[in-house]
């Protein structure tokens, strides 16, 4: 999925069942916040602004983006800066 620069699966699961939906959209401006904090998360370890840049297909004049995007990430409490 990385090559393909989609969000990461959204994964649902309840006592019956496990749902996973994937999502395609044509641009990153299409991607809803959830989606790209789930995707920031599910790429943890590499999630520095330029492997997420790559990621999201981001040029490096707008890592402003994806700056925001980690920071949202972190602000859920799903990754930590060191």
């Amino acid at each position: 999925m990385r090559d393909w620069m989609i969000p990461a699966p959204k994964v649902e699961t309840t006592e019956d069942f496990c749902r996973t939906m994937l999502y395609w959209h044509e641009s990153l401006s299409e991607w809803s916040k959830e989606e790209k904090i789930r995707t920031c998360y599910v790429n943890g370890i590499d999630a520095s602004n330029a492997t997420l840049r790559e990621r999201f297909g981001v040029e490096e004049r707008n890592k402003a983006v994806i700056s925001r995007i980690i920071k949202d990430t972190v602000e859920k409490g799903y990754i930590r800066l060191y």
